[in-house]
């Protein structure tokens, strides 16, 4: 094959740094990826004998060579960012969850007074016309907590109370409707509350009622509309 030379504007430079290098055939072949050319590169500038395998030159000639894709460059920019892509799919349900504990209020109750109640029970324990209550927990153990609150007129130097009653049974938990010196014989619209719990650890009903004791001489007039029991059942 005929030597073919080719002129080249970088050759001058290109030749500077071949020979000051002492760019060899082994450096040479050592190239990346792609077609690998080879030339003769010489001291004035002319390129001759280019081909794919090196070359043999003359003593005023360098080997020198290039790759058809070039080094890699140096990384660029980092572009825009781009638009937002589509909305996925809706995944598919996941599983139901363990179940939440459960409130331990099991049971709840609320009676309301509606007729005026008068009370004389010349020393007596007596029970509030109404205000009783039937508890039948769902499970046992269980804690019942009643609570009575009423408006109350009292009237009367004799002490004046009221209980509560489980299953025909009194607490000893109790309140002074009034307890008055002889000079006051009247007390309106006093409130009172009282409050006791019970552990019930066998199934069956629970009876709450309220009962209230007058001294001789005295006696209470409980307001319609104005008093309330109510009735908490909690679990444990």
């Amino acid at each position: 094959m005929r030597s073919r030379t080719i002129t080249i504007a970088v050759a001058a430079l290109i030749a500077g740094a071949a020979l000051a290098t002492g760019v060899t055939e082994a450096a040479v072949k050592s190239s990346g990826s792609g077609t690998t050319y080879f030339g003769c590169l010489s001291k004035t500038g002319y390129l001759s004998k280019v081909g794919t395998s090196p070359p043999k030159c003359t003593r005023t000639a360098a080997v020198i060579s290039w790759n058809s894709i070039g080094p890699k460059g140096p990384q660029g920019p980092a572009g825009p960012t781009g638009a937002a892509g589509p909305t996925g799919a809706t995944g598919a349900t996941g599983p139901q969850g363990p179940a939440g504990a459960s409130s331990p209020l099991i049971g709840e109750s609320v009676v309301n007074g509606t007729e005026r109640d008068t009370i004389n029970t010349s020393g007596a324990w007596v029970d509030l016309p109404q205000a009783s209550v039937t508890i039948t927990p769902s499970s046992v153990p269980a804690t019942v907590t009643v609570r009575w609150w009423g408006s109350v007129s009292c009237f009367g130097t004799g002490n004046k109370y009221v209980r509560i009653v489980w299953n025909g049974a009194p607490s000893l938990a109790y309140s002074p409707l009034a307890a008055y010196p002889p000079v006051d014989a009247t007390q309106a619209e006093l409130s009172v509350t009282v409050e006791n719990s019970m552990s019930v650890t066998t199934s069956g009903p629970v009876v709450a009622s309220i009962q209230v004791e007058t001294d001789s001489g005295s006696y209470c007039a409980i307001n319609p509309d104005q008093w309330q029991m109510t009735v908490d059942t909690v679990a444990g």
